[in-house]
């Protein structure tokens, strides 16, 4: 269990290298360009009293409040690193990371199929192994990596003690998918609880392993739109006063 979790990370850092490289490579290009290639023609717009665009006015504030600011800039950015790190430490800060993870567009579906496939398989293994299931839940909770998961597994656990099975409290956690619940209710009506769980792990499984391999495909239009928005608010930022300037010098 453990050598699978660690290739489903290893996977899902892999399918977002590239995107992750390409966005860094964007911000430190702009940066480069705000800081040395702007100063130079706004030197020029200047002199030539040519009126300017939005994008090249946005362009020279953030190259003067680079330039004025820059000492400021690196401590404030370490800063928040080090008070965003010391917020996730605290549970309020945890249960809202955790909860960020899951709603995230396209990388939450692959963290909450990981998270339920793990409960499955951990849970399964351990009722087979004879384990009271509340000691496997309590178990269970603890490796689920994911604190709004393990606390619906909490409030399934205080529901079992008081006899009133698995699938009900589940379907009211509104954590776990129907098909889920209703594979764990199959199981506890048949005595074949730790077989439904094995299922429900080799289909989440599956489900991650597919949403791996389209993880680059589903990132890569939203990766094109973000950086032809970037190069296309440089480009008019840039030549659109020298296009303003061309036209006043025919005049």
């Amino acid at each position: 269990m453990l050598e699978h979790d660690a290739t489903t990370r290893a996977r899902v850092k892999a399918a977002t290298r590239y995107p992750v490289i390409v966005v860094i490579s964007m911000i430190i290009a702009f940066l480069v360009l705000t800081t040395f290639v702007v100063p130079k023609f706004a030197s020029l717009y200047q002199s030539s009293k040519v009126e300017l665009p939005l994008p090249t006015q946005v362009l020279i504030f953030m190259n003067k409040a680079i330039r004025t600011y820059w000492p400021l800039i690196l401590p404030a950015v370490a800063g928040v690193i080090f008070t965003f790190r010391g917020y996730v430490k605290t549970p309020s800060g945890r249960w809202n990371l955790d909860k960020f993870k899951l709603r995230v567009p396209i990388i939450g579906s692959v963290v909450e199929k990981t998270v339920i496939s793990r409960f499955a398989r951990i849970f399964s293994t351990l009722y087979r192994s004879g384990i009271p299931m509340l000691h496997a839940l309590d178990i269970v909770a603890g490796t689920l990596g994911n604190i709004i998961i393990a606390r619906a597994v909490g409030v399934i656990k205080e529901s079992v003690r008081e006899g009133k099975g698995l699938a009900v409290p589940m379907a009211s956690t509104m954590v776990f998918p129907p098909m889920v619940t209703q594979m764990v209710a199959v199981g506890e009506e048949t005595g074949a609880l730790d077989d439904m769980l094995t299922k429900v792990s080799d289909y989440y499984d599956l489900e991650v392993e597919y949403a791996i391999k389209n993880l680059s495909t589903t990132l890569e239009p939203v990766l094109l739109v973000f950086l032809a928005g970037g190069v296309l608010f440089l480009a008019l930022g840039i030549f659109l006063p020298i296009w303003d300037m061309m036209k006043v010098m025919k005049r």
